[in-house]
């Protein structure tokens, strides 16, 4: 064991035993074989940086548990692939099922049901949106340019008052280096 560890000690939530300076977790005060980590006051099963950190500090951690962790990975990932295969097939399914719907309904109905006046009047609500969307959209151009101005007009503020704060350094530089010869 490399002289880098320290004493070990007891986290209080999990029970486990554990080096104070480094978290690493072992298995027994007697058996010090890492198994896992201490991360905000969590214990964490070994992965991929406290097995780096084991090899860093010539330590000995439990190449099964890596295992274990890698099949389980592979398990989630598995059942996440099935999951979302699933959803997709389903979704399909009721795609399939709107669209069989649709084609009855539009077999179902006339082709035109609206009215000249109708239609007009649907088109005067859509001009309506719109203008209202434009309006909108022009309210919050305007502001945006508003506050991009002010933010350039701070920016250049604090440039000139940097150049300022500049010269003056140079300045408290040039009487130190003087007052030192």
């Amino acid at each position: 064991m490399n002289s880098k560890v320290s004493s070990l000690k007891r986290h209080v939530k999990s029970g486990k035993i554990f080096f104070t300076d480094t978290k690493l977790v072992v298995k027994s005060a007697s058996e010090k074989i890492v198994i896992g980590r201490i991360f905000n006051d969590d214990f964490l099963q070994l992965d991929k940086e406290a097995v780096d950190l084991c090899n860093q500090l010539g330590l000995q951690y439990d190449k099964n548990l890596l295992n274990e962790e890698e099949t389980e990975q592979r398990q989630e990932s598995n059942e996440e692939e099935e999951t979302e295969q699933r959803q997709e097939s389903n979704e399909e399914e009721e795609t399939e099922q709107r669209q069989e719907s649709n084609e009855e309904e539009t077999q179902e109905k006339p082709k035109c049901e609206q009215t000249k006046e109708e239609t007009v009047g649907f088109l005067d609500i859509l001009k309506i949106n719109f203008k209202n969307i434009e309006n909108s959209y022009k309210k919050y151009e305007k502001e945006i340019n508003s506050k991009i101005t002010l933010l350039e007009t701070e920016l250049d503020t604090t440039k000139k008052e940097l150049q300022e704060v500049k010269k003056k350094l140079k300045g408290v530089l040039i009487a130190m280096q003087s007052s030192l010869e």
